[in-house]
């Protein structure tokens, strides 16, 4: 198992084996993270969220609370999969998906998360 700089890994949290993970990821409580998984740079894996083997989670990306990934499943880079969500299919770049079976909800265009005034709009 490789742990990237700045990453965290919570109390309660299971990994097997395999496992590559990015810089500055985090792995919340009661999260688990399944054999042959890579997870990018900045992802986020909720508390309760189950990634099952051979998945690939792209930069950035957030796995929600509670949220299943199954087995062979590729995220891309800077999407949402929601709380609770059961992913079923690969899902693309800066798409946010939820429900069970996860389906597309809302798409960004590329670079999102670098625009300014998005921190502008939270404040």
């Amino acid at each position: 198992m490789a742990i990237g700089e700045g990453s965290i890994v919570c109390a309660g949290a299971v990994m097997t084996t395999d496992i590559a993970i990015g810089r500055h990821v985090q792995i919340h409580v009661n999260a688990t993270v399944g054999h042959d998984t890579t997870l990018g740079n900045f992802v986020t894996i909720a508390p309760g969220a189950n990634v099952s083997g051979r998945v690939e989670i792209g930069e950035g990306a957030f796995v929600g609370v509670g949220a299943v990934i199954v087995p062979d499943i590729k995220i891309g880079r800077w999407s949402i999969v929601g709380a609770g969500a059961v992913v079923t299919k690969d899902v693309p770049s800066d798409v946010t998906v939820a429900g069970s079976p996860a389906k597309l909800i809302a798409e960004r265009p590329p670079g999102w998360h670098l625009d300014p005034s998005r921190e502008r709009q939270r404040l």
